[in-house]
């Protein structure tokens, strides 16, 4: 079997395992709004190796479990909420606390009904597991119990390979306090014969002490054991992480050896570090308030593309990502290439190269195109700036950019694409992007040769029927009159958009219609 890309090569490991069923985990807090750095360890790390491993054809699950009993510790940017009214949601689990947006009944509703919106258009599937529901049905409680049991066991554990100073007398529960419904409690002896806990709440508006069963939804286990408890209750195969997990003596290290030593499971989950997607060399994080929401993704690039982003990248490799930068239109061009190398039409630099960006875009596409056709992003941004969206698919027909028989469907593909080229220019390009027609520009001084040379571009634009075509004339023309590539250019940019650069200039010329283009050169003809 040959290895194309990471997501393979855990394929590969996985398929050791010799299991009838692979399980792949995710596991999110929804604390705040959900991202595409969000999305990137928790979803589509695990989904990418569930992926690559199905094409094996071996049958797999991914839960993505919304760890909902984890409590609400700040409140993130972009709520209406004032802080004297903090108070309402610190310290209550997702679950409980009351949502701070209308519509919802709880904060951890608000925030997995977008999730549970967006996800499936990226072509992901996903079973979504509530752990405080899962706490509530008891289905953790026999995890409390082995933990509560070993609570000595599972300090020595923690301060030998966390090099940490926990207290022998620590539990590794937090009980939800029964009088404020807060998850801000601690657990002071376990009464094993009674299955009890005792326990003082910390909240100061309450103190409430008691004692009381941790089981089925009274309690939640400290997350490093929860972790460990959901590998081994469901079985895990794979589950990856934020890289500060994955760090010598961290919480991966640590819930592996309570995997091992207190729910005695001699096969911890594989998994990954997955590096943060950052904006302007930052993590995205709604603290922050940088982040790219899956719906406005969607805005801009297809769920392909970001797909494709996360095969072609491996975990371990930090993305800088902003859609107001060029890395973006990179991105686009990158995905291009790779549709045109699947189809045979280009090669990259070697083999090995050629074989990732094949299995890449066999990975990320969620429909097989019957054939190859392409409209670049880069030349809809130019011609959704003075032509209607419905009309590009018979312009890219004419130029030869896309075959004349078009389907339906492939015309509506296009035009979605269209739109969302219309949709970065008016969102996020920056203003040497945004071209118009100039009505005044400077007229550059041309000398006999320059003239000339104008005037066999003018042929040359009456006669191209294709961008190609037209392109590869201009720079025919500028070494046939020996003029520098920035000046022969220069004077077209001038005269038709007043900038001294631009865009491909063959798409330009298309874009803003050749008769007016023609006219235009003419003029300055005529006052040179």
């Amino acid at each position: 079997m040959q290895t194309f890309g990471w997501a393979d090569k855990i394929a590969q490991e996985l398929l050791k395992r010799n299991k009838e069923t692979y399980v792949f985990h995710g596991m999110w807090t929804p604390s705040g709004f959900f991202h595409i750095g969000n999305a990137r360890s928790e979803v589509f790390t695990p989904y990418a190796a569930k992926h690559a491993l199905e094409s094996y054809n071996k049958k797999c699950i991914q839960n993505f479990i919304i760890d909902d009993f984890d409590v609400i510790r700040k409140i993130p940017l972009g709520l209406n909420i004032a802080e004297k009214d903090y108070e309402e949601y610190l310290g209550y689990p997702c679950a409980l606390a009351k949502s701070p947006l209308p519509g919802f009944k709880t904060w951890a509703e608000a925030f997995v009904s977008n999730v549970k919106e967006f996800l499936p258009k990226y072509g992901i599937k996903v079973n979504y597991i509530s752990a405080y529901e899962t706490y509530k049905a008891g289905i953790f409680n026999y995890a409390i119990k082995i933990s509560l049991d070993n609570a000595k066991k599972i300090v020595e554990i923690w301060n030998k390979i966390a090099n940490a100073n926990k207290p022998e007398s620590f539990l590794p529960i937090q009980v939800l306090c029964p009088k404020c419904k807060k998850l801000t409690t601690e657990a002071k002896e376990w009464l094993a014969d009674a299955e009890e806990v005792s326990f003082v709440c910390k909240n100061p508006n309450c103190k409430y002490e008691g004692v009381i069963s941790p089981y089925n939804g009274n309690a939640k286990l400290h997350w490093r054991v929860h972790w460990a408890a959901h590998w081994h209750y469901y079985k895990v195969d794979f589950e990856s992480g934020g890289k500060d997990h994955f760090a010598a003596g961290g919480s991966v290290d640590v819930s592996r050896a309570f995997l091992k030593e207190i729910f005695k499971c001699d096969i911890p989950p594989l998994g990954v570090p997955t590096e943060f997607v950052q904006v302007g060399g930052k993590k995205m994080a709604g603290s922050v308030g940088n982040v790219i929401s899956l719906d406005e993704w969607l805005k801009v690039g297809s769920a392909e593309l970001f797909r494709f982003l996360n095969f072609i990248y491996r975990p371990q490799t930090v993305i800088e990502l902003s859609l107001s930068h060029q890395n973006f239109l990179l991105l686009y061009e990158r995905f291009e290439r790779a549709e045109r190398i699947y189809f045979g039409l280009e090669e990259a630099e070697n083999e090995k190269l050629t074989m990732l960006y094949k299995r890449a875009y066999e990975l990320s596409i969620l429909e097989r195109k019957k054939r190859f056709y392409q409209a670049p992003f880069s030349t809809l941004l130019q011609l959704v700036q003075f032509k209607e969206l419905d009309e590009i698919p018979n312009i890219l027909k004419t130029l030869k950019v896309l075959p004349s028989d078009l389907t339906p469907n492939e015309e509506r593909n296009i035009i979605k694409k269209a739109e969302r080229a219309k949709y970065w220019l008016e969102h996020y390009a920056p203003e040497t992007l945004k071209i118009k027609f100039a009505e005044t520009y400077p007229k550059p001084a041309l000398n006999e040769n320059e003239l000339q040379a104008v005037k066999k571009a003018i042929k040359a634009i009456e006669g191209s029927e294709s961008i190609d075509a037209l392109q590869k004339a201009f720079f025919q023309i500028k070494k046939e009159y020996n003029i520098d590539a920035k000046r022969f250019f220069g004077i077209f940019y001038n005269v038709l958009i007043a900038k001294d650069s631009g865009p491909k200039l063959a798409t330009l010329i298309f874009a803003l219609g050749r008769e007016r283009v023609i006219k235009r050169l003419n003029e300055l003809i005529a006052s040179s």
